[in-house]
């Protein structure tokens, strides 16, 4: 998977863990901004591990996680 999903359990374990440059959209499932823009992002993150770009792509949910959002 190209882009992970991370929850407030493995947020800052993961994030603390990546050697690389860590991009995170935060989201909301019912925004339709989000739903717009959430595949341009998961084709950005497809496109630069297929160059070899050094880069982590995650996505947390911001209903599901407010208080990482705040």
């Amino acid at each position: 998977m190209v882009v992970e999903s991370l929850t407030k359990d493995s947020f800052r374990e993961t994030i603390r863990g990546t050697e690389n440059l860590a991009v995170v959209e935060f989201y909301a499932p019912w925004c339709r901004t989000c739903r717009t823009t959430t595949p341009r992002y998961e084709q950005l993150a497809k496109l630069l591990a297929a160059e070899g770009r050094k880069a982590d792509f995650y996505k947390v949910d911001f209903k599901a996680n407010q208080a990482l959002c705040f």
